[in-house]
């Protein structure tokens, strides 16, 4: 009965979100629990609603500016502070706690007016460059921003009750980018929508702000006033008066919710009048899938099917009229059924009882709806069959393999693939060590000072290597490659015939295990033989070469990939893949190195050889494991099967990560200030792609545009400012963001608690999203300063 209190707490603090703020990253570290700023996009977005020109929005970004940084002082004190209250409220809720919830609420409310007042001057400003048809239509901007406002985390656990609530129409359709003709008729409906639909956010929005603390007031009226009760006649008593409690207080709360999705259906249902049908099934679409989850899965299957047979190039012209008659007639069935599932899930909505959310019971109106998901099934069944009738048999399968559906193994193959973990089963050929080149031959001839005749003889040493090496391929790559190609096809096939067992799969990495040391092998003769060319005096540096080509073998060729950071298991494991040796030689910087620093290099490459192989045995026992859990269908496999491989790769990048780091200390130390900066800023891309790789980055745009043969000196004076301003900005930014990264990973080696990393990665959104805003101003400016031909061999994307 204890954990029933509990569970009715959580419930009630769900409810209003500034009690339970969410670990959702949002751009300025508030958890949502509090708007963000109005960032440059929404600036753009805004300036496309109002026709503004690109001069017009440079003069607005003037006012921007001083407003974000007013929002920052504001985020990191005040919010800052009332976050931490709220952290340590949820963690310890009770009965006993009102007092502090009402100081909390109108913390809350204050900064929420604090908000809106910063977001009323800046439209205020607005109004001095925007013309008079423009400023008619900033009412309308406005309210798109209340409704931002409103729609914070805030309502999260009324969205949880009834998704509807979390959706905007006219966002829906903005985004169906419809042409002028259309949108002329659609406008008018979506203004008096915007209206009501602004005034109803509101309503919704006080709701459930005051909910939570008439909760509690009327629970302490009925003399419900400690903390967690021990009777368990105490806590039933409890329950039994939260649940007459929750009956009337929440009726306003999802009453309000209700006319909401009143508010959306009936709108939609004038746009259905005035839209295209294709452009009004795009908008079903995307609108049920986020107010109706439950309905919007009904007729995809057929839908899906459906469009693949309309877009074949294999499906003859002929058949697509009577295709797309088939199509309308299932579509316009399948609509009623979700109409009547829409229905039930509206009432269930209305009226949802404390005990339906405790124990989820399932309810008459939950079986009525399963019934009508069944009934929509076998009408795709049956319809699809019509279908795959009238294309044949073999169109048909064209037509279904052209639009596969997703499975648990696909799912966990681009699961992985997302988080950098693999390439694939081609990624298992990757890390076979390719042959020794020509031109690596050559450099070896030179770093040795080999003369005429000892090249000749060392290139007839490669010439027997080559062909050993073509012999392997034949002897064990061949193999490999026939196995990879089963481990691709298996993951190709949506329904494959056969399975692949593990013992499969084990063969597969023992071929592969066969193949690398087969090279390995031949790597070790080749250099004995090499002995015989090389004088006793340059031994030593054979030695260092053979352990190059050894790390080499090791870490394979490819860079390290752009990593998640939010991934315990990715910790490290770019900064992992750096060869300092590969670096230095990649900064050109090898030959301006001193005897201490040669020294360090070459203490180096000794301790981090093992190393180095631990984590290349971790990298392939990840790729076992993430090939034995795409081939299994049990989806409980996935922790235990990850788990001792992820363990083992986690600590294989911490430990080469943790050497690279000390071997760039001391080599930074030992080079000049010019080579040990541009060591360390090449380390830094390597270590932290997420810093540093950064595709909205608007410098490639700014060096373009700065080498165009047409500029006037104006424009070549606005774009070097402009330059000089942007790099410095980001550089400030760039640099913060890899501390924060650099912190991140300490805290990963220590492990003091999820406090600290946190509040890191709130830095990392925030410092994120002062990067995204100094990219977009730059984007913004350089509209302002080239005309439309320049712009277009800049190649800004974000060019109106």
């Amino acid at each position: 009965m204890v954990q029933l209190f509990r569970q009715l707490m959580i419930i009630c603090i769900a409810i209003i979100a500034v009690l339970a703020p969410t670990e959702m990253g949002f751009a300025q570290g508030t958890f949502g629990s509090l708007p963000d700023p109005i960032t440059s996009r929404d600036l753009d977005r805004y300036g496309e609603y109002l026709s503004l020109s690109d001069q017009q929005l440079v003069a607005i970004a003037a006012d921007h500016r001083p407003y974000l940084e007013e929002f920052r002082e504001l985020r990191d004190g005040d919010i800052e502070r009332f976050l931490n209250d709220v952290r340590e409220l949820a963690m310890d809720f009770d009965l006993s706690k009102r007092r502090e919830v009402e100081r909390l609420v109108r913390t809350f409310n204050r900064l929420m007016a604090q908000v809106r007042s910063m977001d009323e001057r800046l439209f205020d400003s607005m109004l001095d460059v925007l013309t008079d048809e423009q400023a008619a239509k900033l009412p309308r901007v406005r309210q798109m921003r209340e409704r931002t406002r409103y729609t914070s985390e805030m309502t999260r656990g009324v969205a949880f009750l009834n998704p509807a609530v979390r959706v905007d129409l006219s966002e829906l359709v903005h985004e169906l980018n419809l042409p002028p003709n259309v949108l002329e008729r659609v406008d008018p409906v979506l203004e008096m929508y915007e209206r009501r639909l602004t005034l109803a956010a509101r309503d919704l929005f006080g709701s459930t702000t005051t909910m939570i603390l008439e909760t509690l007031k009327r629970l302490e009226e009925k003399g419900f006033t400690e903390g967690t009760p021990s009777d368990p006649r105490i806590a039933l008593r409890l329950f039994e008066a939260f649940q007459e409690i929750w009956a009337d207080i929440s009726a306003d709360v999802l009453d309000d919710a209700a006319t909401i999705a009143a508010l959306h259906r009936t709108t939609y249902r004038s746009l259905a009048g005035v839209m295209p049908t294709e452009d009004l099934r795009q908008l079903q679409a995307e609108y049920y899938r986020r107010a109706y989850p439950e309905a919007a899965i009904v007729g995809r299957a057929a839908r899906r099917q459906f469009d693949a047979a309309m877009a074949h190039e294999d499906v003859p012209d002929d058949l697509k009229p009577s295709i797309a008659s088939m199509a309308d007639a299932h579509w316009q069935s399948q609509n009623r059924i979700t109409r009547q599932i829409i229905e039930l899930l509206e009432a269930r909505r209305r009226d949802i009882s404390i005990r339906e959310l405790v124990r989820s019971s399932e309810d008459e109106r939950q079986q009525q709806i399963d019934d009508l998901r069944a009934a929509a099934t076998k009408a795709d069944e049956a319809i699809l069959e019509s279908l795959h009738e009238l294309l044949g048999e073999s169109l048909a399968e064209k037509v279904r393999q052209a639009r596969p559906e997703e499975t648990h193994r696909r799912m966990v193959i681009n699961m992985a693939r997302s988080r950098g973990f693999s390439d694939g089963p081609e990624q298992i050929l990757a890390r076979l060590p390719r042959r020794i080149s020509n031109h690596e031959i050559e450099r070896y001839a030179d770093q040795l000072g080999l003369d005429e005749g000892q090249r000749a003889v060392l290139e007839s040493v490669h010439e027997d290597y080559l062909e050993r090496y073509r012999q392997l391929g034949e002897l064990h790559m061949a193999p490999l490659r026939r196995a990879v190609q089963e481990l691709a096809t298996f993951e190709a096939d949506i329904r494959p015939t056969s399975t692949l067992s593990r013992d499969r799969i084990d063969e597969i990495f023992a071929l592969h295990e066969t193949a690398f040391q087969a090279i390995r092998d031949l790597d070790e003769r080749f250099f004995d033989d090499m002995q015989l060319v090389v004088e006793a005096k340059h031994e030593s540096m054979l030695r260092e070469m053979r352990l190059e080509r050894e790390r080499t073998a090791y870490l394979g060729p490819a860079a390290p990939q752009n990593l998640s950071e939010n991934s315990a298991l990715n910790e490290g494991a770019a900064e992992a893949a750096i060869d300092i040796s590969r670096l230095l030689d990649d900064a050109q910087l090898r030959d301006t190195l001193n005897t201490q620093s040669r020294e360090v290099l070459r203490s180096y490459t000794q301790q981090s050889m093992s190393l180095v192989r631990e984590k290349f045995n971790a990298d392939m026992g990840m790729q076992r494991a993430l090939q034995i859990m795409a081939a299994s269908t049990d989806r409980r496999d996935f922790r235990r099967v990850l788990g001792a491989a992820g363990r083992d790769l986690q600590q294989a990048n911490r430990t080469l990560a943790a050497l690279n780091r000390e071997t760039l200390n001391e080599l930074r130390d030992l080079l000049d200030e010019s080579d040990a900066r541009q060591l360390e800023y090449q380390y830094r891309r390597r270590a932290f792609p997420n810093v540093y790789d950064d595709a909205s980055a608007a410098e490639p745009r700014i060096t373009v545009a700065l080498e165009l043969p047409d500029l006037g000196e104006t424009q070549r004076s606005q774009l070097r400012d402009l330059a000089m301003e942007y790099r410095s900005e980001y550089a400030r930014v760039a640099n913060r963001m890899f501390e924060v990264h650099e912190a991140n990973l300490a805290f990963g080696e220590n492990r003091p608690g999820g406090q600290q990393r946190r509040e890191l990665r709130n830095d990392l959104e925030r410092l994120r999203f002062e990067r995204d805003e100094i990219n977009e101003r730059a984007k913004r400016q350089l509209r302002a300063i080239l005309n439309e031909d320049q712009l277009q061999r800049v190649g800004d994307d974000s060019s109106r």
